[in-house]
């Protein structure tokens, strides 16, 4: 079974979350035309609850249905015979100001702990630990620390991400090239910013695998896919230059 999903996803209050879902799905579809399970990875920031919103039917996307699931960590997103599945994730600030994504577990954490420190504690919530790159933001002594992060860790405990907002001319990063080549598994997605808009370009690149799926328990489906390091590879395309200077105005 094809599954795609887009590994790297925020839902800001001022998104509209229809046309989010509705991007998402288009943009999904567009990029992998034969997968059969369509995926966002929720990555929310400190004191957003998104998630848990629609879990609670809170939030209502236009024409969109949400469902619980057996799964604590995950969604059902339907909107005619459109159907896509949410799971649940946060995004991290460490004290060296490096992102950190604990993907399928809704958890609790606080921002400015020590990178190590924040690692240990999203393996022990059993969320999947990742370390996604930004434009500038792998670079001097940050960079040293992301180095240095790989030296200690295996594939087995961390995986690695990149972003649309990089050119597609831009060269892969050092950092990825090396996580690649020593086996660390790299997961592909959009990341859209805190800006009007944004939530359009959502499913516009992202990660394809072939495995098998768990529709009564699809956020442990996906961590297992990710933990068993299943083979993947990137869809859909990058920004170009235009796009990308845009989106960083």
């Amino acid at each position: 079974m094809q599954i795609v999903a887009d590994t790297h996803v925020h839902l800001y209050p001022f998104y509209d979350l229809g046309a989010q879902l509705d991007a998402a799905v288009a943009n999904l579809r567009r990029a992998a035309p034969s997968a059969e399970v369509l995926a966002l990875c929720l990555a929310e920031r400190s004191g957003q609850a998104a998630y848990r919103s629609l879990k609670r039917g809170e939030m209502r996307p236009e024409n969109w249905e949400i469902s619980r699931t057996e799964d604590e960590n995950a969604l059902l997103a339907k909107s005619g015979r459109a159907q896509l599945w949410l799971l649940a994730g946060r995004q991290i600030v460490t004290a060296e100001r490096i992102e950190v994504l604990a993907l399928g577990r809704d958890i609790e954490g606080p921002d400015g702990e020590p990178l190590g420190d924040t690692l240990t504690r999203v393996a022990q919530t059993d969320a999947v630990a990742v370390l996604p790159w930004g434009l500038g933001k792998w670079l001097g002594r940050r960079g040293a620390i992301i180095r240095d992060c790989l030296d200690k860790h295996g594939p087995s405990d961390l995986v690695l991400a990149d972003t649309c907002l990089r050119p597609a001319w831009f060269p892969t990063p050092a950092l990825l090239r090396k996580a690649r080549s020593r086996g660390f598994s790299i997961l592909y997605g959009t990341d859209p910013l805190p800006r009007p808009h944004e939530e359009t370009i959502t499913g516009q690149w992202a990660t394809l695998w072939e495995a098998d799926w768990d529709a009564s328990h699809p956020a442990a489906a996906w961590r297992r896919i990710i933990r068993d390091r299943t083979p993947s590879t990137s869809v859909g395309r990058r920004c170009n230059t235009f796009e990308a200077l845009k989106r960083l105005r």
